[in-house]
């Protein structure tokens, strides 16, 4: 008899259920795959921490067009540009979301997980 156990990776489920995020009426599309250094980079960008003496709005406009530009990288191709429609007005705050959700999604901690069979019946 043979034994056997599946499991879907979170790049299929994303092939063919394509995530988009919709943004002011805006749809944006983001890719099935990425790879670990965008995903670092990303992380990277966010626990940075604020440069000594600089102005912490100052400091939060530039990581926002940091994580403006990273985001961008995430996204299919043809999505990029309906992203530039609405780039000026995301906040800092809808930005560290957005790219808490991607972190989240890319290493697969919004996976989902089947519950655990029960041992004794």
């Amino acid at each position: 008899m043979t034994r056997q156990r599946a499991f879907q990776t979170a790049a299929a489920r994303r092939r063919a259920n394509p995530i988009e995020w919709v943004i002011d009426d805006v749809t944006v599309r983001l890719r099935a795959t990425v790879e670990l250094v965008e995903l670092a980079a990303l992380v990277e960008v966010l626990q940075a921490p604020l440069e000594e003496g600089k102005s912490e709005i100052i400091a939060a406009d530039e990581k926002r067009l940091v994580l403006l530009d990273l985001v961008r990288t995430f996204l299919e191709p043809g999505a990029i540009e309906h992203f530039n429609k609405v780039a000026n007005d995301l906040d800092f705050t809808i930005l560290s979301e957005m790219t808490q959700e991607l972190i989240l999604e890319y290493t697969g901690q919004a996976n989902p997980t089947p519950a655990p069979s029960s041992l004794d019946g």
